[in-house]
């Protein structure tokens, strides 16, 4: 299993499928605590996980920052790329996608390290 850490540790054990999600810059809340404590308020300590779907709710929203995956040809680009990294170049069988206005969702299982 490999592991490195950036902002979040990661965790890719060998042959297990991953869920990846990416998001355009600028399309975060400058201040990401401020607006899930706003949006959690009156809840008890809220769990990564609940704080993830808190967060992903307010990105669904689209109402800060850009929003150029609504436009169909860049978010074409976009499955496109996904689709030849999965079978022109196989480096991962690709399970499922979803292209949001201004993010991305993955499940893939890499092929390659």
């Amino acid at each position: 299993m490999t592991f490195y850490k950036r902002n979040l540790p990661h965790w890719h054990p060998k042959g297990a499928a991953i869920f990846l999600t990416w998001h355009l810059a600028g399309s975060r809340p400058k201040d990401i605590r401020k607006v899930t404590a706003t949006l959690a308020a009156g809840t008890s300590e809220l769990s990564a996980g609940k704080r993830f779907v808190i967060l992903d709710r307010e990105i669904d929203r689209a109402a800060v920052g850009p929003t150029w995956l609504r436009d169909p040809r860049v978010a074409r680009c976009v499955v496109d790329t996904l689709v030849r990294g999965a079978i022109v170049l196989g480096h991962y069988q690709l399970h499922a996608y979803v292209v949001m206005a201004n993010h991305v969702h993955v499940l893939i299982t890499p092929s390659v390290p």
